[in-house]
């Protein structure tokens, strides 16, 4: 698994503001930009200096403040496209996502036990026949 905060997912994109979503991945809070290309900490972000987008909203997926990434959007042309209750959204859609892969990543975990444990009864198996079998003398 690979966070986005250590930037594993982020380095390959160049269609959105990078800059935007580490921000939130590392402070575990949402941004709201209402006019992103004009106003704000990240106007000097080569994807909003060369792309001007004039909305975004990106809010963090977090679980136990563990950062599993973030959900970034953008408008291209209008400014304040996302209001306060697409915030809401976008942050009701983060929890419930965070949660389906919280839930993906322990599934994931008990199916690689079950198969180890799957492996260990049969080579235990294999030793218990080899104990309990009568060789080829015998």
């Amino acid at each position: 698994w690979t966070e986005v905060g250590k930037r594993g997912l982020l380095q390959d994109r160049e269609n959105i503001a990078r800059a935007v979503i580490a921000w939130v991945v590392d402070h575990g809070s949402p941004v709201v930009l209402g006019d992103a290309c004009s106003q704000g900490a990240f106007v000097r972000d080569a994807y909003i200096y060369t792309r001007r987008p004039r909305s975004i909203l990106c809010v963090p997926l977090a679980l136990d403040e563990r950062s599993l990434g973030a959900i970034y959007l953008e408008h291209p042309e209008e400014v304040d496209h996302f209001d306060q209750r697409c915030l809401e959204l976008a942050e009701l859609l983060a929890e419930e996502s965070t949660l389906a892969l919280d839930n993906a990543m322990k599934y994931k975990v008990l199916a690689d036990e079950k198969r180890d444990l799957e492996l260990q009864l049969k080579a235990f198996t294999e030793d218990q026949k080899t104990l309990v079998e009568p060789g080829e003398d015998g």
